[in-house]
């Protein structure tokens, strides 16, 4: 049994106060409003919790039996920061936030003052402030599953939005085929950072193929240059302790710059400092920056991924060698890698048949 008790200082309520007997003694827990129709809700809500969990559950502390959608989006995050990788981690902040502040200037509190309009409303006004389709797809579908995870628990009856707005997650179908810089093109990369903080880091990306996070969370162990190799950490395909790692020899060209690096700083500290001390798009920014400067078509930073793979394909790597190179455990995925390239005369030429008898005589 359960109630609410107006909490009154000077004659005003300040609060009410949810109330219910355990073994005897009367318990109480503060709703932080004094709105009696919120307060109602939240008794409604927390019954559900005691039913379902039993009084415990209003004691162990105040967060588990916040009801509220603040407070189920910010435990939502807790649970999310385990299962999820640190940069899809920080999206869902960024959700979560956008989130908030719109359902507090709607004066939103509980799940059931949601509905379809609202939800709409939501859209529009964050395609207004000039969000992508992709992102704002990304964040009701964050939202959403935070709903339908409270159904399925049973701590909200049904989900209040029963029309989600739709929308078009505008990604490419592959990915993987963002296209690649080619050598002239990243020749003029090159020299347009020459001299700049950004040189070092973007040179290591076009002969390593690594992906950023790997380059970013290079530290100066991670080179060997007696054995001239460099470790690189798969921070995407892992399947097992055989290759969470991989080795890279390092290109002549960045032998000079690694060493410098390395012999500079401790063994533990990272390599490319710059790149962390800045935002996390700086990588991102700075390589559109000189694309937009150079006439050159923006291919993402992902773009020398594919540089590496299509270029080395040109050297006469092999397309195995070029799977190993990138970390790749599926070679279908190194081909989407290496582009197609046009045939060339040079080549054709190679192309050799043994002649016939008649042939030698010239007949």
């Amino acid at each position: 049994m359960s109630w609410l008790h107006p909490r009154k200082k000077n004659g005003k309520i300040v609060c009410y106060e949810y109330r219910w007997l355990e073994r005897g003694i009367l318990r109480g827990l503060s709703t932080k409003t004094k709105n009696e129709s919120e307060a109602q809700k939240i008794k409604k809500k927390w019954d559900a919790a005691v039913l379902l969990h039993g009084a415990e559950v209003l004691t162990e502390t105040q967060k588990t039996t916040d009801l509220s959608i603040a407070g189920q989006l910010e435990l939502w995050l807790k649970e999310k920061k385990v299962d999820v990788k640190p940069g899809t981690f920080r999206r869902y902040e960024f959700h979560a936030r956008y989130l908030q502040e719109f359902f507090k200037a709607r004066r939103v509190k509980f799940f059931d003052q949601l509905s379809p309009a609202l939800m709409r409303d939501y859209k529009a006004e964050r395609l207004e402030q000039g969000r992508s389709q992709k992102t704002v797809f990304e964040e009701l579908a964050f939202f959403r599953g935070l709903v339908r995870r409270l159904v399925e628990e049973e701590t909200i009856e049904r989900d209040p939005v029963r029309a989600w707005p739709k929308l078009q997650k505008k990604i490419p179908a592959k990915p993987e085929t963002l296209g690649f810089y080619t050598a002239e093109e990243i020749g003029k990369i090159l020299t347009w950072f020459s001299g700049q903080p950004f040189y070092d880091f973007a040179l290591t990306a076009f002969l390593t193929g690594a992906r950023l996070g790997e380059l970013k969370n290079l530290k100066g162990w991670d080179v060997d240059l007696a054995a001239g190799v460099i470790r690189l950490t798969n921070e995407k395909t892992v399947s097992s302790y055989g290759n969470l790692h991989k080795f890279l020899p390092i290109h002549k060209d960045l032998l000079s710059i690694l060493e410098k690096r390395v012999r500079s700083n401790l063994p533990g500290a990272w390599l490319f400092p710059e790149v962390r001390n800045h935002r996390e798009s700086w990588p991102r920014e700075e390589m559109q920056r000189a694309c937009k400067a150079l006439l050159i078509q923006y291919k993402r930073f992902h773009g020398t991924r594919h540089s590496f793979g299509t270029l080395m394909l040109d050297t006469g790597a092999t397309i195995t060698e070029i799977s190993h190179a990138l970390g790749h455990t599926n070679l279908a995925t190194t081909q989407r890698y290496s582009h197609m390239r046009p045939v060339r005369l040079e080549k054709l030429n190679l192309l050799q048949f043994p002649k016939s008898p008649m042939q030698n005589q010239g007949g």
